[in-house]
C-alpha cells in the first residue's frame, strides 16, 4: 500500500478551531501551542554557548589574522615576481589561488567566511551590551589611521 495511503487526507478548507488537531503530540503540537501565544513560548537562549562559540570563533579569527600577517610578510620579502605585488594588487593576489604560493588568498577567503558569521552572532547583542560596541568602536580607532 502507498504511503500516502497512511497519511490523513486534510481538506484545504480546515477552520482554525480544526487546525489544532491536525497536530500530533509532542514537538508539533507544542510548536503549534507556542505559535499560537509568543508571549507564553519558553525557548532557550544558550547564552553560555552562544557566547562560548562567539569566544572560540573570535579566537580562530586572531589566529588567522595572525598567519595571514605572517604570510604577507614573507611575500613582501620573498623576492619573487608577483608575490612581492600580492599587498598592492588584488588581482595578482586572486590569482595566486591556482598557484603554489596561495596561502595569503586562503587566509583571506577563510577570514571572510569567519567574519561574517562573527559579524552575525555579534550584530544582535550590540545594542543589549553597549560595552562590546564600546570596545569595536575603541579598537577600530585604535587601528585606522588619521585623516586629518
Amino acid at each position: 500500500m502507498a504511503a500516502a495511503a497512511y497519511l490523513p487526507q486534510f481538506a484545504s478548507s480546515t477552520s482554525a478551531g480544526e487546525y489544532w488537531q491536525q497536530h500530533v503530540k509532542g514537538h508539533p503540537m507544542l510548536a503549534y501551542l507556542m505559535g499560537n501565544a509568543p508571549l507564553a513560548a519558553h525557548v532557550r537562549r544558550f547564552a553560555t554557548l552562544s557566547m562560548r562559540n562567539i569566544l572560540y570563533l573570535q579566537a580562530e579569527i586572531q589566529f588567522l589574522e595572525k598567519k595571514l600577517l605572517l604570510a604577507e610578510n614573507k611575500d613582501s620579502r620573498s623576492g619573487r615576481g608577483k608575490e612581492l605585488s600580492y599587498s598592492l594588487n588584488w588581482q595578482h593576489l586572486k590569482d595566486s589561488a591556482n598557484s603554489e604560493n596561495k596561502e595569503q588568498y586562503e587566509l583571506i577567503r577563510d577570514l571572510r567566511r569567519l567574519m561574517e558569521e562573527y559579524g552575525k552572532l555579534i550584530t544582535p547583542l550590540l545594542p543589549a551590551h553597549p560595552r562590546i560596541e564600546v570596545l569595536m568602536t575603541s579598537s577600530t580607532r585604535a587601528s585606522a589611521p588619521s585623516t586629518s
